[in-house]
């Protein structure tokens, strides 16, 4: 896909970048305010480094941090040739099971397992496909389920995007996903990847990223005119990828 040699894992230090906004809500920030993690921790391996956080009021970050747990997984099991991402879904599926003998019972802990049922409530199996020897079979999902992972993934990219770009405010950007074996089954995967292509050689002067092995990378550029027009290209484990355009009409729908 994209050539990321020269991620480095390092942007502007927090304080250089004056924020005074919360990215999930917009609103001025105040005394309720907490730090949070763009980038749900559990995308990552011990150790680590220099992931992105930005300040947000409290309330935003405990509601986000509901949808963070939910939409990695959705993405986990959605990253499905990967080994990792299979390793990383495996766990919490064997949990979910494990609580399932006593689901019911009060004061019992049951979150893995009602995660799951929550997860697999909206998905319907589809058609099987095939790359590099291994089947992953597709999957259908609910408008809602699509909306809430959307929603998510735009506050996500927008995160990103603020924390590199000083004095951005951009709206929510819009989406294009891809599933890198289902687009290349499809022979689409050089309509996805193109544009980026072209963004990048277009904006040297003002890329940025940052990459923790193949679990997540992204990396992303303002406009020059405009520090509220850019875009984020962010995938995880190799296998799925996004890209959000904040302003940039003809890049990706969503």
């Amino acid at each position: 896909m994209i050539n990321e040699s020269y991620l480095d894992n390092r942007f502007l230090p927090l304080e250089e970048l004056n924020i005074k906004d919360c990215y999930i809500c917009g609103e001025l920030l105040g005394i309720d305010t907490t730090t949070d993690h763009i980038i749900p921790t559990s995308f990552f391996r011990k150790g680590d480094q220099n992931r992105p956080k930005l300040p947000v009021h409290s309330t935003c970050n405990n509601k986000k941090s509901k949808d963070d747990r939910w939409c990695v997984k959705f993405i986990q099991f959605y990253a499905g040739f990967s080994v990792e991402a299979k390793a990383d879904f495996k766990v919490f599926m064997d949990k979910a099971y494990q609580e399932k003998s006593y689901a019911y019972l009060i004061g019992q802990r049951n979150s893995n397992y009602k995660l799951a049922m929550n997860l697999f409530g909206n998905i319907k199996p589809g058609l099987e496909i095939k790359s590099n020897g291994e089947v992953l079979r597709q999957f259908t999902i609910s408008s809602e389920t699509a909306q809430r992972v959307n929603g998510w993934m735009k506050l996500v990219c927008r995160g990103l995007y603020i924390r590199n770009v000083t004095l951005a405010k951009p709206d929510l950007p819009k989406l294009q996903w891809s599933q890198y074996a289902l687009s290349e089954l499809k022979g689409q995967d050089q309509q996805f990847i193109t544009p980026i292509q072209r963004l990048i050689n277009n904006s040297n002067a003002t890329s940025f990223g940052q990459k923790w092995g193949n679990r997540v990378s992204y990396i992303g550029s303002r406009a020059a005119e405009s520090a509220d027009n850019g875009y984020i290209f962010i995938h995880f484990y190799r296998q799925v990828g996004i890209l959000a355009g904040f302003g940039l009409r003809k890049v990706s729908r969503g």
